[in-house]
């Protein structure tokens, strides 16, 4: 499979010492995306806003992947952290970053078009997507 590819990697039911390290990261990257952003900047507009900010982006993108593994371990720690209503509150909250909404989207297709009824419902029920 390729990297742009939607399709979930295949389902690895091993216990690994790398999905166990991936686990116990789960929380601090859904900490790190929930934080405040860095200083604010000015707008055109005499406004201010927090930017989105390229670590928090890249911590997006791995989320992604870790969504493509469909690895059973890493989707009940997704679910116990809430990464998703994360996730998606980022959707909303930066409501013009367009690779931010690309990823996000890819992570969306991905929950829906897979097999995964826990992590649907979690995003159809948890999250701000459908109001």
């Amino acid at each position: 499979a390729g990297e742009d590819d939607d399709e979930p990697m295949l389902e690895d039911e091993d216990e690994s010492p790398i999905i166990d390290a991936i686990c116990a990261k789960i929380t601090d990257f859904a900490e790190f995306l929930a934080s405040a952003g860095e200083n604010n900047i000015g707008t055109c507009y005499g406004g201010s806003i927090a930017p989105l900010g390229s670590a928090k982006l890249r911590v997006i993108e791995f989320c992604y992947n870790l969504f493509r593994l469909n690895n059973k371990k890493i989707n009940a720690e997704i679910l116990k952290t809430n990464l998703l209503k994360v996730l998606v509150d980022l959707f909303f909250q930066y409501e013009w970053n367009n690779m931010l909404h690309n990823v996000i989207e890819k992570i969306v297709n991905n929950i829906l078009e897979g097999d995964r009824q826990e992590l649907k419902k979690n995003l159809l029920e948890e999250t701000q997507l459908v109001t």
